[in-house]
């Protein structure tokens, strides 16, 4: 019978959607790539989202994996398909090892006859290569792909996705015209990134609609499947539905800069090698946990632990009446590791913990070790933070990077300085004082006092070393 045009079936993936569209009723999609770029991947979380979203039937047709294989590796990912199979929504069918010219026929007729019994509203086959093997000449692919595939598809109109794979280091198969009558073709190629593996995601072709962007960059993250890393269509505010329009105000800190708007991007440099990167962060979740406000502290070169406790200690040194379950709950530590991750793969894991979090403000550490790690590949560097700006902008996040500089110059910081709303420096006097400067803020000229009054706020903060020892013994041991 199959879904009606009301209900077309989604991508699932957030920047995938918005760039692609929905899936309507009768559409062949070939999703081609190499070998681990991540098209069962992503085939599945368009299964997986659609029979929860809508109720649909799929028949997912494997020519390389178990049923127990395919459950399994989809479950690491967050992707319970198994569940569905024992309710009936999903049928499984392992396919045999075709031989020779009989493949067509044989594959054929096993298709058309699951499609006639079950009537399913998508068909995905994972896949097609291994049939193609056996058809050694062009008539005989077109043959099957034509009067095969794609006569499933406009006679019964149903939904099939057709997987194909590609030899590494090619970017083309030969499916004997397929891609000529396909509806969407997709190729997911996996990359290497210093000597790391990064994925893409290219649209070669999608018949009906203008596709703004022909290539962009994707991450497999386990309990979110796929995660596109691009910015938004636009940077208008989501944040609307939140209650208010600013935060932290009525503290030395909204004082010295202005009223601080939800998707206000804001950076701090410092010398490098000085300390100011965790008495900023203290400074800013002693903000968070007096008014409720859920901050997501991002690093680099910290351990969760140590900053936990560095924080937490300078917070009851300050006077702070702070329960460690409310530090807990309104505190969050997320550690990137720059070393052995792409920059992709480390984008979509740090955008998948943000969006489970749903944080009111983030605070990233130490940008100057992302720029120092990535310095052969600044194009990488600006781009990873231009796509976490817009993001934090569309989400009303407001964003504080800390940036240590080498001669205290704001200029370094390039890119992130001219996107920034504000900008401010920060300058060591002393071991323990510092003084401050607002380098840029288009809204407000702030007066000498409140300068004053923030960087006495700034100065004055510092953990009692026993009580940070201890703490931070504790949170290792927890």
């Amino acid at each position: 019978m199959g879904i009606s045009a009301s209900k077309a079936l989604r991508w699932c993936v957030p920047g995938l959607d918005d760039e692609l569209g929905e899936i309507h009723p009768g559409t062949l999609i070939v999703l081609l790539g190499h070998p681990g770029a991540g098209k069962t991947t992503l085939a599945s979380k368009v299964v997986s989202c659609n029979m929860d979203r809508l109720g649909i039937k799929v028949v997912y047709f494997s020519t390389s994996e178990t049923k127990e294989k395919y459950f399994t590796y989809m479950e690491n990912l967050g992707l319970r398909l198994k569940d569905f199979e024992s309710r009936e929504s999903l049928k499984f069918i392992e396919l045999p090892t075709f031989s020779g010219e009989m493949a067509c026929d044989m594959f054929v007729d096993i298709l058309t006859r699951t499609v006639t019994e079950e009537d399913p509203d998508l068909i995905v086959i994972d896949s097609v290569t291994p049939i193609l093997w056996y058809l050694k000449d062009d008539p005989s692919r077109r043959s099957f792909l034509h009067a095969g595939i794609y006569k499933v598809v406009s006679e019964f109109r149903k939904t099939m996705i057709l997987i194909g794979d590609l030899p590494y280091g090619k970017e083309r198969v030969d499916l004997g015209g397929i891609e000529f009558v396909a509806d969407v073709v997709l190729v997911a190629k996996l990359l290497s990134e210093r000597g790391k593996p990064t994925r893409r995601l290219e649209i070669r072709k999608f018949r009906g609609r203008s596709v703004r962007v022909s290539e962009f960059p994707f991450a497999i993250v386990e309990g979110a499947g796929i995660k596109v890393v691009k910015p938004p269509h636009t940077w208008s505010p989501k944040h609307k539905v939140r209650s208010k329009l600013t935060i932290l105000n009525g503290d030395p800190l909204s004082r010295a800069v202005g009223p601080i708007f939800r998707g206000e991007q804001i950076l701090v440099t410092y010398p490098a090698g000085s300390g100011v990167p965790l008495r900023f962060a203290t400074m800013i979740a002693r903000r968070a946990v007096r008014d409720k406000l859920k901050l997501l502290v991002v690093t680099s070169s910290s351990s969760a632990e140590l900053i936990s406790a560095y924080i937490y200690s300078a917070l009851r040194a300050l006077g702070e009446d702070c329960s460690k379950e409310d530090f807990s709950k309104y505190v969050k530590i997320h550690v990137q590791d720059l070393f052995t991750m792409s920059v992709t793969e480390l984008m979509g894991r740090t955008l998948v913990v943000s969006e489970e979090y749903d944080p009111d403000i983030v605070l990233v550490l130490d940008v100057t070790v992302e720029r120092d790690v990535l310095w052969q590949n600044m194009e990488l560097f600006n781009q990873m933070n231009y796509v976490f700006v817009s993001i934090d902008r569309s989400n009303g996040v407001v964003t504080f990077r800390l940036f240590g500089t080498r001669g205290n110059d704001v200029r370094e910081a390039g890119l992130l300085a001219e996107v920034s709303d504000v900008v401010i420096q920060v300058t060591p006097q002393s071991c323990c004082e510092y003084s401050v400067r607002v380098i840029k803020n288009p809204f407000r000229r702030p007066s000498p006092s409140a300068i004053q009054e923030l960087e006495r706020e700034l100065n004055s903060i510092a953990p009692r070393e026993e009580e940070f020892i201890q703490n931070l013994s504790g949170m290792k041991n927890g």
